[in-house]
């Protein structure tokens, strides 16, 4: 009897550890559940604790940090766990791995967010640098010329005190606007291109951490050229009425250019006098001839040369006064005539006659009533 009982005891005891296992499981679950995932991960390590009871029925749940001997037979002897325990242990391993998946994504967006934010004020400083580093020079001053643009002569450029100090200054030149190839010095030499042109020059002016500056000297008048040979005119004929005189030009360089010939009579201009040649009036009497060659040619400076006067022109001694009529027709009067002595009386000249005390003289003869015109009328 005694095995008997002792054998019904261990099968009762055995049923209600089994029940009391159920019920501390399922508040297991439900404790792990609600207490922090933290806690869960450092102080749950087997959700299956391992349960002791006593002889004489009272039973207390305590966690173990392993299974006893008497346990472990248990457990192998020991069929599945009931359906509803199994059931519960399923729910709360699905339901762990969910709460624990937050934290990992936090950690890894906000790095990025805080890389984001620390770009920005690295951006701002490079700007502001790059704004600041720009400044302006003081002084730019306009180049000005000296020289003449004139072939063969020499331009120089000069630029002006440029500030701050230590500027880098370069030089172009160009030519009516139209940049010169390899012309970048302060100095050019005015070239067979440059004829009929205007040339400047533009200044710039260079320094680290400042605004560069570019500055264009006013411009010069076209560019010319002069003639390389200038002769002067020569007269040659007879300075006599009726004679003809004739203008020679000489050897004028370039060949090319325009001649244009004025013919003078004492000096002065003698209208329509602009051939080469000239033929002497008997109004021309006492006067001098020359002659005035001008050459003018495209971009060339215009020049003007003037020969040697001729000798005095001379009078003629007419046989009669119907001849010296033809070349004067109011007579010949030496120089202080006043009036026209008529039978006694002197009376106004009739007529303007031609003043010339030299023809006079060589026509006396011809002044019957010496009154110091010969032939009046």
């Amino acid at each position: 009897m005694v095995s008997i009982t002792s054998a019904a005891g261990s099968v009762g005891a055995h049923s209600r550890r089994r029940a009391f296992a159920a019920l501390a499981f399922a508040g297991l679950v439900t404790s792990l559940l609600t207490v922090p995932l933290s806690a869960q991960a450092t102080e749950v390590t087997d959700p299956l604790a391992t349960f002791v009871g006593s002889s004489t029925g009272a039973q207390t749940p305590v966690a173990s940090a392993g299974p006893g001997p008497e346990t472990q037979r248990q457990t192998e002897t020991e069929p599945e766990p009931a359906p509803e325990i199994a059931a519960a242990q399923t729910q709360a391993q699905a339901q762990v791995p969910a709460v624990t998946e937050a934290p990992a994504q936090v950690r890894t967006e906000a790095p990025a967010q805080t890389q984001a934010k620390t770009e920005a004020p690295a951006q701002a400083q490079t700007q502001g640098m790059t704004s600041a580093a720009v400044k302006t020079l003081t002084a730019t001053p306009t180049p000005r010329l000296s020289g003449a643009a004139k072939l063969g002569s020499t331009l120089t450029a000069s630029a002006g005190s440029w500030t701050p100090a230590t500027v880098t200054l370069s030089y172009q030149w160009k030519r009516s606007g139209t940049t010169i190839t390899g012309a970048t010095k302060p100095a050019y030499k005015v070239a067979t291109a440059d004829m009929g042109k205007t040339l400047t020059v533009t200044v710039t002016g260079k320094k680290t951490g400042y605004q560069m500056a570019v500055m264009t000297s006013a411009p010069t008048g076209k560019a010319f050229a002069n003639f390389t040979s200038t002769p002067v005119p020569s007269i040659s004929g007879s300075a006599a009425i009726g004679a003809k005189l004739t203008a020679t030009p000489g050897i004028w360089a370039p060949g090319s250019a325009a001649l244009s010939y004025q013919w003078k009579r004492s000096g002065a201009t003698i209208a329509g006098a602009t051939g080469r040649t000239y033929l002497v009036s008997p109004t021309d009497v006492d006067r001098t001839f020359t002659v005035t060659v001008t050459a003018k040619l495209a971009n060339y400076t215009t020049v003007s040369k003037q020969s040697a006067a001729t000798r005095v022109v001379s009078g003629v001694i007419y046989k009669n006064c119907d001849a010296l009529r033809a070349a004067y027709p109011h007579g010949v009067a030496k120089a202080g005539t006043k009036y026209d002595r008529v039978s006694g009386v002197n009376k106004a000249l009739k007529g303007p006659p031609f003043f010339s005390t030299s023809l006079y003289n060589l026509n006396t003869k011809s002044d019957r009533d010496k009154d110091g015109i010969a032939c009046e009328k």
